[in-house]
């Protein structure tokens, strides 16, 4: 009969299911010269599925990765705070000038062109920022 240390699987493969037909395809054209035998292939296949199976290395390497949802919400904090120290510096840096510069202050994104300061993009009198920077100042 045979041998007491070979079991037999069967493994049965439909070919009107295009998955099924596409493995098949695939064993069919095994490279002799990676694989000794079909039987190898699929052995080694069961083992790297057994292995990793639930863990994130069942991924191709350089595939499509996903966040999860502690990364996207460390992520975003982190954005928040780099936004509020960004924006905190540039008040401090514009109350700063206004206080120092004598009531003339730069815009910081782009200069308005108006009449009251003359086209020229930097304000003569600004009260409401003079009286921030006051308030600022007083306050420390």
């Amino acid at each position: 009969m045979g041998k007491e240390n070979i079991i037999r699987h069967n493994l049965r493969l439909n070919m009107d299911n295009k998955h099924h037909a596409m493995i098949n395809g695939i064993i069919m054209g095994l490279d002799p010269g990676i694989y000794k035998s079909r039987n190898h292939f699929i052995v080694d296949a069961l083992d790297f599925y057994i292995e990793n199976v639930g863990r994130e290395t069942l991924a191709a390497p350089g595939g499509i990765q996903y966040a999860t949802k502690e990364e996207l919400a460390e992520a975003r904090r982190e954005a928040v705070a780099a936004a509020v120290s960004g924006a905190k510096d540039e008040v401090i840096r514009l109350l700063a000038g206004a206080a120092y510069g004598g009531g003339r202050t730069v815009a910081a994104a782009q200069p308005s062109q108006t009449a009251e300061d003359g086209g020229n993009g930097i304000a003569e009198n600004d009260d409401i920022v003079m009286g921030n920077a006051m308030k600022w100042f007083g306050e420390e």
